[in-house]
């Protein structure tokens, strides 16, 4: 979701008016990175999760 705000925000600077123009397209960069690295994380956290998964599903098996 932020990934998307950051681009129509990139987008709409060069619609704006000179002035704030730059601070606009900056925050539309912000906000995609920001994006971007939450995204990551969230998968980096699935990933993680899983493998935990797979480890406590192959102790219980060795264990039976």
């Amino acid at each position: 979701m932020l990934i998307e705000v950051g681009e129509q925000t990139a987008n709409f600077a060069s619609d704006a008016e000179k002035e704030i123009r730059t601070p606009v397209r900056r925050l539309g960069k912000q906000l995609t990175k920001v994006g971007n690295s939450l995204g990551k994380a969230e998968e980096h956290e699935e990933i993680e999760e899983m493998l935990w998964l797979r480890l406590w599903m192959r102790l219980r098996v060795t264990q039976h």
